[in-house]
Parts: C-alpha cells; sequence; structure tokens
C-alpha cells in the first residue's frame, strides 16, 4: 500500500512566526510569540463575544500551543455574525501551524464571509482577497509544503443551510448559491496567493465532504450508475449535498450543466468571468470519507437500497459501509485525473478507560481495517490515492457535537488531560510501519 498511510509530527516543535505580508519568512522568532498568540486569540473571541480583551486575558493560564489553539476554534467556531473576526482568526491559525511546527498536512479553511448581518445583499460581501491573504504563509522554500483548503457542502450546507454547525444560519437559496461561488473564488485567489510566492513548493489540495454512492455490485452498468449518480445534482438534502457542483470548477473551471440548468439563476451576476480564476491550478483532490449508502440502476437513473434492520453504526449513528473508500475515492480519481488523498476517515465510538489502565476499542480497529481495505481495491482497480489519514489523532472538539463524540487513536480525560493511547493507536502505528501488510493478517 503504497503511499497509502501518512502519519502527522505530534505538537512540540517550535517554529518561526509568520513573516511579512508577502509571505517571506522573517529572519529571527518574536521572543514572545505565545503571548502573542494568546493576545490576539484574546481580541478575537473577546470581540466575537462582545467582551473586554483584558476580562478574558485575566482568566486564563500561561500560554501553551494547546491554549492558542483553543482560542483560534473560539473565533473560527463563533455562532456570531460580527465581520472580521474570521480573517482574524485565520491568521492566527497560520501563526499556529508554524509555531507548533507540527502539521504534517495543513487543511485550511475558506469559508464565504457574508457580513455582519445575513440580510445585507451579498453582493456587498466579496471580502475574498483578505481571506486570501492568510495563506501567504511563512515556509521553508527548500521543503514543499502540501496542503489543502476545504470544505464544503458541510461548511455551507451545516452551518448555513441546516443550521446546526457555525454560524448557525438557515439562509435562502440565492444566498447559498452567492456562497458557494464565493468559497470556490476565494478558493482560486488562495491558490494564486501561495504561487505568487511559491511557485510549484506548494502541492495544493482541494477537499470537499461527501457520502460515498456505492453501487449493488460491481458489474460495469451498475458501476457505472453509481459515478454518474455521484456527479449528479440531485442532492439527497437541501440544495447544497453534491459533488460536482464543487470540484468541477477547481478541476475543469466549469460548473456542471445540470446544476447551471437548476442552480445558475440563483449565482451572482457575471459569474462566468470568475471561472478562469478557480479552475485548473489545483494539484490534488482531498475528500472526507466516512459513510456511504448503497444505490441500483433503474430505468429512469438510480434508487437508493433500503437499509437493511440493525445495520451497523457508530457511536454517532453513521451507517458503517467500508466500500465508501473504495468508490468514492475511484469516481474521483476517474473524474479529474488528479491525485486522491483521503483527508479524513474514522468512526466516533464511547471509549473510556478500563480498569487495566488501557482503552480497549476493538470496533475501531475491525473499522478501519474493513476500510482500508476497501482502499486497496481502489488501488487495484487504478485509482491515483495519495495518502490517507484517519481521523483523529486524539479525541476533540466536534463541530456542534462538541466533547460528546470520541474519534481519537488517543484518549483525552477531559477533566484531568491526561492521554491514554488506545489499542487502536498501537495497532495504527504497525499498519504504518508493516505498509499496511497486517491488515491481511
Amino acid at each position: 500500500m503504497a503511499a497509502l498511510l501518512t502519519a502527522s509530527t505530534p505538537l512540540g516543535a517550535r517554529a518561526e512566526p509568520v513573516g511579512t505580508s508577502t509571505g517571506v519568512s522573517t529572519a529571527t522568532a518574536a521572543p514572545d510569540v505565545g503571548t502573542r498568540l494568546l493576545n490576539t486569540g484574546a481580541r478575537m473571541a473577546s470581540a466575537a463575544l462582545g467582551g473586554d480583551v483584558q476580562e478574558v486575558l485575566d482568566v486564563l493560564p500561561a500560554p501553551s500551543p494547546a491554549l492558542a489553539a483553543t482560542m483560534a476554534a473560539m473565533a473560527l467556531t463563533r455562532w456570531g455574525r460580527r465581520s472580521g473576526v474570521n480573517a482574524g482568526g485565520f491568521n492566527l491559525v497560520a501563526d499556529l501551524v508554524f509555531w507548533a511546527g507540527a502539521v504534517a498536512l495543513p487543511v485550511l479553511y475558506v469559508m464565504p464571509l457574508f457580513g455582519d448581518e445575513v440580510s445585507q445583499p451579498l453582493e456587498l460581501r466579496r471580502t475574498i482577497e483578505l481571506d486570501s491573504r492568510i495563506y501567504l504563509l511563512t515556509y521553508d522554500k527548500s521543503s514543499p509544503l502540501t496542503g489543502a483548503f476545504q470544505r464544503e457542502p458541510s461548511g455551507l450546507g451545516l452551518g448555513y443551510e441546516a443550521g446546526v454547525h457555525a454560524p448557525g444560519l438557515k439562509a435562502p437559496v440565492q444566498d447559498l448559491m452567492y456562497g458557494l461561488h464565493n468559497h470556490l473564488v476565494a478558493h482560486g485567489k488562495a491558490v494564486d496567493a501561495l504561487r505568487s510566492v511559491g511557485g510549484g513548493v506548494f502541492n495544493i489540495g482541494y477537499v470537499p465532504t461527501a457520502q460515498s454512492f456505492i453501487p449493488v455490485n460491481d458489474s460495469p452498468e451498475e458501476v457505472e450508475a453509481a459515478k454518474n449518480a455521484f456527479f449528479s445534482y440531485k442532492p439527497r438534502h437541501g440544495h447544497m449535498w453534491s459533488m460536482a457542483m464543487y470540484t468541477d470548477p477547481v478541476f475543469f473551471g466549469t460548473y456542471p450543466e445540470d446544476f447551471i440548468s437548476q442552480m445558475g439563476s440563483h449565482l451572482p451576476p457575471n459569474w462566468e468571468k470568475d471561472l478562469p480564476g478557480i479552475g485548473g491550478k489545483t494539484d490534488f483532490c482531498g475528500i472526507n470519507l466516512y459513510s456511504g449508502f448503497r444505490v441500483k440502476k433503474t430505468e429512469t437513473g438510480i434508487e437508493p437500497v433500503p437499509v437493511p434492520s440493525g445495520r451497523e453504526q457508530t457511536a454517532i449513528k453513521w451507517y458503517v459501509e467500508p466500500e465508501t473508500l473504495r468508490w468514492a475515492p475511484r469516481f474521483l480519481s476517474e473524474r479529474y485525473g488528479k491525485p486522491v488523498i483521503i483527508t479524513e476517515n474514522g468512526l466516533s465510538l464511547s471509549d473510556w478507560v478500563h480498569v487495566d489502565g488501557k482503552v480497549h476499542d476493538p470496533a475501531r480497529i475491525d473499522f478501519t481495517t474493513r476500510y482500508l481495505r476497501e482502499l486497496e481495491k481502489a488501488i487495484g482497480d487504478g485509482a491515483n490515492i495519495a495518502g490517507y489519514f484517519h481521523w483523529s489523532l486524539m479525541d476533540n472538539f466536534e463541530w456542534a457535537e462538541g466533547y460528546r463524540e470520541r474519534f481519537g487513536l488517543i484518549h483525552v480525560d477531559l477533566q484531568t488531560q491526561k492521554r491514554t493511547i488506545k489499542d487502536s493507536g498501537y495497532w495504527y502505528k504497525s499498519v504504518i510501519e508493516s505498509n499496511g501488510k497486517i491488515l491481511h493478517d
């Protein structure tokens, strides 16, 4: 399984701070970068929550990478609508990446900044140039940097349509389509910003989130039907959960015809003029994949196969469908001809420390074994799979779910902050060391 498994470096190594506005590294590190990050995060959190900066600082412990990350998360996942906070949040995350010196695959969020109130005309909210500046990151020109911009459709679909993720809005369809287009313009400008200072040193990707369409069997007819459905504009939920409306502009520089026929009237005026700045300059396609659903061919297209009673589910109630990692990556590789990286895959379980002091999570080992075996099949089918990242290293704050869900390979005691490597963490180390051979033991 060459180039299949990628291990992230643990936090801890200190690195240079973000440099000048041109993105060129400064020669010396700031004497107190931790305090600088802490102050920046406190100001953003204070602005988002309407409090006083000093009041926030007075209750905070000493600076640390974890605290800086928490402050960044507070600013980025706030539920308020004040304009200007997101841009600062991005800058803080950029600082944090290079302060911690630990991110193997930086993933930066390009969110459609709508402004301070959703009722304002969206054509006045095209603050894309501001967002793009944060991608002029400090980097060592002798070492290529692989990074990705994400993540739609979950950002728009869950945050601006369903309202279950920050900022918790339920916007009308035209606002959603403006947000989609602004998001894609932001991606194109961010790529341009990186290319302007780094040229080919950056390996840049785009990362949507999706459910896989799984053919009911391996016959060519069923596979083709599932593939066509995966890229067609027939969202199962709302307006934003469809793949090609995001990825076709990024890789082809065009919106799909079926999307335009249904939604083109809701896009901003002169949207066509933006397409050359969006498409054809992204190096790889990332994908966040957890589950999928089976479909079968019919005379008029496809239809979902009913889920059997008692189907296996994770703690967050997502169905366990290992073939998710065979079909969606293969379909993306075939359509766009780009390397595909699985940027998220994993599961939530109800993990706890057992009486022997260890965390036994055999279901996570079984789940990951099954999914990675299917990813091997995608490689055998000819898909260009460049990497896989397990979500997540540690139990973490999961968007609207907060701390209820445990996705980590490392258990975190939320009261003491003690870390305990789960059985799956030791197992995953062995998977990497064996280059996947133990998946078949």
